[in-house]
Protein backbone atom coordinates (compact mmCIF):
# COMPACT_ATOMS: atom_id res chain seq x y z
CA UNK A 1 0.00 0.00 0.00
CA UNK A 2 2.64 2.20 0.99
CA UNK A 3 4.65 1.73 -2.55
CA UNK A 4 1.19 2.87 -4.29
CA UNK A 5 0.69 6.10 -2.70
CA UNK A 6 4.40 6.90 -3.11
CA UNK A 7 3.64 6.37 -6.74
CA UNK A 8 0.48 7.94 -6.74
CA UNK A 9 2.58 11.07 -4.88
CA UNK A 10 5.25 11.03 -7.49
CA UNK A 11 2.59 10.96 -10.57
CA UNK A 12 0.95 13.64 -8.92
CA UNK A 13 3.43 15.75 -8.89
CA UNK A 14 5.67 14.84 -12.02
CA UNK A 15 2.25 15.68 -14.01
CA UNK A 16 2.53 19.71 -14.50
CA UNK A 17 6.77 18.75 -15.22
CA UNK A 18 5.63 16.45 -17.99
CA UNK A 19 3.17 18.11 -19.43
CA UNK A 20 5.49 21.45 -19.90
CA UNK A 21 7.48 19.13 -21.44
CA UNK A 22 6.15 17.72 -24.04
CA UNK A 23 4.08 21.28 -24.65
CA UNK A 24 7.75 22.66 -25.45
CA UNK A 25 8.40 19.17 -27.87
CA UNK A 26 5.45 20.50 -29.94
CA UNK A 27 6.33 23.68 -29.93
CA UNK A 28 9.91 23.19 -31.15
CA UNK A 29 8.67 20.22 -33.64
CA UNK A 30 5.98 22.51 -35.13
CA UNK A 31 8.23 25.06 -36.25
CA UNK A 32 8.88 25.14 -39.92
CA UNK A 33 12.66 24.24 -41.62
CA UNK A 34 12.35 24.70 -45.47
CA UNK A 35 14.90 23.02 -47.13
CA UNK A 36 16.76 24.28 -49.76
CA UNK A 37 16.34 22.80 -53.38
CA UNK A 38 17.80 22.94 -56.90
CA UNK A 39 15.86 24.43 -59.64
CA UNK A 40 15.49 26.63 -62.17
CA UNK A 41 11.79 28.22 -60.67
CA UNK A 42 11.88 28.70 -56.44
CA UNK A 43 10.54 25.49 -54.77
CA UNK A 44 9.86 25.99 -50.96
CA UNK A 45 9.13 22.70 -49.09
CA UNK A 46 9.30 22.39 -45.62
CA UNK A 47 10.25 19.23 -43.45
CA UNK A 48 7.54 18.73 -40.71
CA UNK A 49 8.59 16.00 -38.67
CA UNK A 50 10.08 12.27 -38.76
CA UNK A 51 9.34 9.27 -37.46
CA UNK A 52 11.47 6.33 -36.43
CA UNK A 53 9.63 5.28 -33.54
CA UNK A 54 6.47 3.62 -32.78
CA UNK A 55 5.36 6.75 -30.34
CA UNK A 56 6.49 9.46 -33.28
CA UNK A 57 3.43 9.73 -35.23
CA UNK A 58 0.04 8.77 -33.78
CA UNK A 59 -0.47 11.33 -30.60
CA UNK A 60 1.25 12.75 -28.29
CA UNK A 61 0.63 10.78 -24.90
CA UNK A 62 -1.88 12.31 -22.40
CA UNK A 63 0.25 13.70 -19.34
CA UNK A 64 -0.91 10.85 -17.12
CA UNK A 65 -0.17 8.06 -20.10
CA UNK A 66 3.30 9.93 -19.95
CA UNK A 67 3.92 9.36 -16.21
CA UNK A 68 2.81 5.52 -16.56
CA UNK A 69 5.18 4.84 -19.14
CA UNK A 70 7.65 7.25 -17.24
CA UNK A 71 7.27 4.97 -13.96
CA UNK A 72 6.43 1.40 -15.21
CA UNK A 73 9.14 1.66 -18.50
CA UNK A 74 8.06 1.30 -22.17
CA UNK A 75 10.55 0.73 -24.53
CA UNK A 76 9.28 2.28 -28.25
CA UNK A 77 9.60 -0.42 -31.32
CA UNK A 78 12.30 0.90 -34.02
CA UNK A 79 12.51 0.74 -37.38
CA UNK A 80 14.79 -1.76 -38.44
CA UNK A 81 15.11 -0.95 -41.88
CA UNK A 82 12.36 0.57 -43.63
CA UNK A 83 11.41 -0.15 -47.42
CA UNK A 84 8.00 1.90 -48.22
CA UNK A 85 5.21 3.99 -46.87
CA UNK A 86 2.10 4.04 -47.38
CA UNK A 87 -1.00 6.61 -45.83
CA UNK A 88 -4.73 5.76 -46.27
CA UNK A 89 -7.74 7.76 -46.82
CA UNK A 90 -8.35 7.69 -43.28
CA UNK A 91 -4.41 8.89 -42.30
CA UNK A 92 -3.37 5.74 -41.09
CA UNK A 93 0.32 5.31 -41.96
CA UNK A 94 1.89 2.29 -42.49
CA UNK A 95 5.79 1.44 -42.85
CA UNK A 96 6.88 -1.96 -44.10
CA UNK A 97 9.81 -3.10 -42.51
CA UNK A 98 11.51 -6.37 -44.42
CA UNK A 99 14.69 -6.74 -41.20
CA UNK A 100 11.79 -7.12 -38.92
CA UNK A 101 9.19 -9.18 -41.26
CA UNK A 102 7.03 -6.34 -40.05
CA UNK A 103 4.53 -4.00 -41.13
CA UNK A 104 3.87 -1.24 -38.74
CA UNK A 105 0.62 0.99 -38.48
CA UNK A 106 0.05 4.17 -37.09
CA UNK A 107 -3.34 4.82 -36.34
CA UNK A 108 -4.44 8.60 -35.24
CA UNK A 109 -8.17 7.72 -35.36
CA UNK A 110 -7.66 4.78 -32.75
CA UNK A 111 -4.69 6.66 -31.06
CA UNK A 112 -3.10 3.49 -31.44
CA UNK A 113 0.55 1.86 -32.76
CA UNK A 114 0.49 -1.96 -34.00
CA UNK A 115 2.14 -4.35 -36.14
CA UNK A 116 0.62 -6.65 -38.58
CA UNK A 117 1.45 -10.00 -36.87
CA UNK A 118 1.58 -14.09 -38.18
CA UNK A 119 -2.06 -14.95 -37.70
CA UNK A 120 -3.34 -18.65 -38.56
CA UNK A 121 -0.18 -19.55 -39.99
CA UNK A 122 -0.16 -16.81 -42.45
CA UNK A 123 2.78 -14.34 -41.49
CA UNK A 124 4.97 -12.20 -43.55
CA UNK A 125 8.75 -12.56 -44.27
CA UNK A 126 10.08 -9.62 -46.41
CA UNK A 127 6.94 -7.53 -46.90
CA UNK A 128 7.79 -4.28 -49.24
CA UNK A 129 4.93 -2.76 -51.35
CA UNK A 130 2.54 -1.19 -49.98
CA UNK A 131 -1.31 0.00 -51.38
CA UNK A 132 -5.01 0.28 -49.88
CA UNK A 133 -7.78 0.17 -51.62
CA UNK A 134 -11.36 2.47 -51.00
CA UNK A 135 -12.61 -0.62 -48.92
CA UNK A 136 -9.75 0.27 -45.97
CA UNK A 137 -7.77 -3.18 -47.15
CA UNK A 138 -3.97 -2.90 -47.04
CA UNK A 139 -2.15 -4.71 -50.00
CA UNK A 140 1.06 -6.05 -49.04
CA UNK A 141 4.20 -7.60 -51.22
CA UNK A 142 6.52 -10.10 -50.06
CA UNK A 143 9.20 -10.47 -52.12
CA UNK A 144 10.34 -13.25 -50.24
CA UNK A 145 7.14 -15.60 -50.58
CA UNK A 146 6.25 -14.68 -54.13
CA UNK A 147 2.57 -14.04 -52.68
CA UNK A 148 0.23 -10.51 -52.46
CA UNK A 149 -1.26 -10.09 -48.81
CA UNK A 150 -4.32 -8.54 -47.91
CA UNK A 151 -4.84 -7.22 -44.70
CA UNK A 152 -8.03 -5.96 -42.81
CA UNK A 153 -7.11 -3.01 -41.37
CA UNK A 154 -10.09 -2.41 -39.28
CA UNK A 155 -10.50 -6.33 -38.12
CA UNK A 156 -6.09 -6.63 -37.88
CA UNK A 157 -6.90 -9.71 -40.26
CA UNK A 158 -4.48 -11.07 -42.51
CA UNK A 159 -4.85 -13.25 -45.34
CA UNK A 160 -3.23 -13.94 -48.36
CA UNK A 161 -4.44 -13.47 -51.47
CA UNK A 162 -5.35 -17.04 -53.69
CA UNK A 163 -2.87 -15.18 -56.69
CA UNK A 164 -0.54 -16.57 -58.75
CA UNK A 165 2.86 -16.56 -57.10
CA UNK A 166 5.39 -14.24 -58.35
CA UNK A 167 8.92 -14.16 -59.09
CA UNK A 168 10.18 -10.89 -56.69
CA UNK A 169 6.96 -8.46 -56.20
CA UNK A 170 8.01 -5.02 -54.96
CA UNK A 171 5.94 -2.22 -55.80
CA UNK A 172 2.08 -2.42 -55.98
CA UNK A 173 -1.05 0.19 -56.72
CA UNK A 174 -4.34 -0.05 -56.25
CA UNK A 175 -6.54 1.89 -58.93
CA UNK A 176 -9.84 2.56 -57.60
CA UNK A 177 -11.45 3.62 -60.84
CA UNK A 178 -10.61 0.07 -62.88
CA UNK A 179 -10.45 -1.67 -59.24
CA UNK A 180 -7.25 -3.09 -60.27
CA UNK A 181 -3.69 -3.81 -58.55
CA UNK A 182 -1.12 -3.19 -60.31
CA UNK A 183 2.20 -5.05 -59.26
CA UNK A 184 5.43 -4.73 -60.45
CA UNK A 185 7.08 -8.36 -60.36
CA UNK A 186 10.76 -7.16 -60.11
CA UNK A 187 12.31 -10.74 -61.60
CA UNK A 188 9.98 -10.98 -64.18
CA UNK A 189 10.64 -7.40 -65.62
CA UNK A 190 6.63 -6.87 -66.00
CA UNK A 191 3.89 -5.36 -63.94
CA UNK A 192 0.99 -7.66 -63.42
CA UNK A 193 -2.48 -6.69 -63.51
CA UNK A 194 -4.59 -8.39 -60.73
CA UNK A 195 -8.47 -8.26 -59.86
CA UNK A 196 -8.66 -7.50 -55.86
CA UNK A 197 -9.13 -11.01 -55.23
CA UNK A 198 -5.25 -11.76 -56.60
CA UNK A 199 -6.47 -13.07 -60.39
CA UNK A 200 -4.32 -11.84 -62.88
CA UNK A 201 -5.85 -10.21 -65.78
CA UNK A 202 -2.76 -8.98 -67.58
CA UNK A 203 0.95 -8.20 -67.83
CA UNK A 204 2.60 -5.38 -69.04
CA UNK A 205 6.40 -5.20 -70.29
CA UNK A 206 8.79 -7.61 -71.23
CA UNK A 207 12.64 -7.49 -69.87
CA UNK A 208 14.61 -5.17 -72.81
CA UNK A 209 15.61 -1.00 -72.91
CA UNK A 210 13.09 -0.60 -75.10
CA UNK A 211 9.55 1.30 -74.93
CA UNK A 212 7.82 -0.57 -72.56
CA UNK A 213 10.30 -2.74 -71.53
CA UNK A 214 11.82 -3.32 -68.05
CA UNK A 215 14.83 -3.65 -66.71
CA UNK A 216 14.41 -4.79 -62.68
CA UNK A 217 12.22 -2.39 -62.01
CA UNK A 218 11.10 -1.79 -58.39
CA UNK A 219 8.42 1.07 -57.86
CA UNK A 220 5.23 1.83 -59.36
CA UNK A 221 2.76 4.61 -58.74
CA UNK A 222 -0.25 6.28 -60.44
CA UNK A 223 -1.24 10.05 -61.16
CA UNK A 224 -4.47 12.02 -60.86
CA UNK A 225 -4.95 11.38 -64.46
CA UNK A 226 -4.32 7.13 -64.03
CA UNK A 227 -1.09 7.00 -65.56
CA UNK A 228 0.85 4.16 -64.69
CA UNK A 229 4.34 5.59 -63.65
CA UNK A 230 7.00 2.82 -63.51
CA UNK A 231 10.74 2.89 -61.73
CA UNK A 232 12.57 0.81 -64.64
CA UNK A 233 15.31 1.14 -61.62
CA UNK A 234 18.24 -0.44 -63.63
CA UNK A 235 17.27 1.46 -67.04
CA UNK A 236 17.81 4.69 -64.91
CA UNK A 237 14.65 5.67 -66.16
CA UNK A 238 10.68 6.39 -64.99
CA UNK A 239 8.82 4.81 -67.82
CA UNK A 240 4.68 6.29 -68.06
CA UNK A 241 2.22 4.18 -69.61
CA UNK A 242 -1.67 4.12 -70.02
CA UNK A 243 -3.57 0.82 -67.67
CA UNK A 244 -3.75 -0.54 -70.36
CA UNK A 245 0.38 -0.94 -70.84
CA UNK A 246 0.70 1.10 -73.99
CA UNK A 247 3.73 3.22 -73.78
CA UNK A 248 3.62 7.38 -73.65
CA UNK A 249 6.70 9.41 -71.78
CA UNK A 250 10.31 8.18 -70.44
CA UNK A 251 12.58 10.65 -69.15
CA UNK A 252 15.90 9.69 -66.87
CA UNK A 253 19.13 8.04 -67.93
CA UNK A 254 22.11 7.18 -66.07
CA UNK A 255 24.31 10.33 -64.15
CA UNK A 256 24.18 12.27 -60.75
CA UNK A 257 23.15 15.64 -62.93
CA UNK A 258 19.65 16.75 -62.57
CA UNK A 259 17.45 15.02 -64.53
CA UNK A 260 19.51 11.42 -64.67
CA UNK A 261 19.86 8.80 -61.65
CA UNK A 262 22.39 6.54 -60.17
CA UNK A 263 20.54 4.65 -58.33
CA UNK A 264 16.36 5.24 -59.03
CA UNK A 265 14.47 3.88 -56.19
CA UNK A 266 10.52 5.26 -54.94
CA UNK A 267 7.87 7.13 -57.35
CA UNK A 268 5.07 9.20 -56.30
CA UNK A 269 3.01 11.83 -57.92
CA UNK A 270 0.58 14.67 -56.40
CA UNK A 271 -2.40 16.48 -56.99
CA UNK A 272 -0.85 18.66 -59.37
CA UNK A 273 0.97 15.97 -61.71
CA UNK A 274 3.89 16.11 -60.27
CA UNK A 275 6.18 13.35 -60.03
CA UNK A 276 9.09 12.91 -57.59
CA UNK A 277 11.45 10.01 -57.37
CA UNK A 278 14.18 8.85 -54.95
CA UNK A 279 17.82 8.39 -55.55
CA UNK A 280 19.51 5.90 -53.46
CA UNK A 281 22.88 6.71 -54.33
CA UNK A 282 22.78 10.41 -54.55
CA UNK A 283 20.70 10.54 -51.45
CA UNK A 284 18.68 13.57 -53.20
CA UNK A 285 14.73 13.69 -54.40
CA UNK A 286 13.78 14.76 -57.80
CA UNK A 287 10.62 16.67 -59.12
CA UNK A 288 9.66 16.34 -62.55
CA UNK A 289 6.66 17.92 -64.37
CA UNK A 290 3.96 15.89 -65.71
CA UNK A 291 5.69 15.92 -68.93
CA UNK A 292 8.58 14.42 -67.33
CA UNK A 293 11.17 17.32 -67.60
CA UNK A 294 13.37 17.89 -64.36
CA UNK A 295 12.05 21.07 -62.40
CA UNK A 296 13.17 20.70 -58.88
CA UNK A 297 15.98 18.46 -56.71
CA UNK A 298 16.66 18.58 -53.06
CA UNK A 299 18.15 16.98 -50.49
CA UNK A 300 21.97 15.68 -49.57
CA UNK A 301 23.78 12.88 -47.70
CA UNK A 302 23.26 12.96 -43.83
CA UNK A 303 21.12 12.84 -40.88
CA UNK A 304 19.65 16.07 -40.13
CA UNK A 305 16.31 16.76 -41.20
CA UNK A 306 16.20 17.07 -45.37
CA UNK A 307 19.22 14.99 -45.71
CA UNK A 308 19.32 11.36 -46.23
CA UNK A 309 20.98 7.99 -46.25
CA UNK A 310 19.86 5.82 -49.31
CA UNK A 311 16.06 7.05 -49.50
CA UNK A 312 13.91 4.18 -51.14
CA UNK A 313 10.17 4.54 -50.42
CA UNK A 314 8.06 7.88 -51.69
CA UNK A 315 4.52 8.78 -50.51
CA UNK A 316 2.08 11.30 -50.81
CA UNK A 317 -1.36 11.59 -49.58
CA UNK A 318 -4.57 12.82 -50.03
CA UNK A 319 -3.24 16.46 -48.43
CA UNK A 320 0.20 16.48 -50.65
CA UNK A 321 2.17 15.32 -47.81
CA UNK A 322 5.35 13.70 -49.26
CA UNK A 323 6.82 11.06 -47.38
CA UNK A 324 10.08 9.71 -48.11
CA UNK A 325 11.73 6.92 -46.08
CA UNK A 326 15.38 7.55 -45.28
CA UNK A 327 16.09 3.87 -45.34
CA UNK A 328 19.55 3.99 -43.51
CA UNK A 329 18.93 6.52 -41.15
CA UNK A 330 15.91 4.19 -39.94
CA UNK A 331 13.11 6.64 -40.31
CA UNK A 332 10.15 8.31 -42.29
CA UNK A 333 10.89 11.96 -43.04
CA UNK A 334 7.82 14.16 -44.10
CA UNK A 335 7.42 16.92 -45.70
CA UNK A 336 4.63 20.14 -47.09
CA UNK A 337 4.46 23.26 -48.32
CA UNK A 338 5.23 22.94 -52.35
CA UNK A 339 4.49 25.93 -53.25
CA UNK A 340 5.52 25.75 -57.13
CA UNK A 341 3.28 24.17 -59.95
CA UNK A 342 5.27 21.40 -61.57
CA UNK A 343 2.27 21.35 -64.23
CA UNK A 344 3.00 25.32 -65.75
CA UNK A 345 4.39 25.47 -69.26
CA UNK A 346 8.33 26.45 -68.93
CA UNK A 347 9.12 28.95 -72.00
CA UNK A 348 11.43 26.72 -75.10
CA UNK A 349 13.95 28.88 -76.12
Amino acid sequence: MGNRIAIFLLGVLLVPALAGCLARQAEVRSEPLWVVSRSQRPLQIRWVKEISTSTDAVYNPAPLTAVKEFLVGKEPVRFERPYSVHVDRRERIFVSDPDSHRVHVFDPERREYRVIRPQNGVGLVSPLGLASDDADHLYITDSATGWIYRYHVDEDRLERLPSQKLKRPTGIVFDTYLRRLFVVDTLSHQVVVMDPEGKVLYRIGRRGDGAGEFNYPTDITMDKCGRIVVNDTLNSRIQVLTPAGKFLLSFGGVGAEPGSFLRAKGVAADSSGAMYVSDAITDTVQVFDFRGRHVASFGQSGSRPGEFWMPIGVHIDQDDRLYIVDSYNKRIQIFEGLSMDPLEARSEK
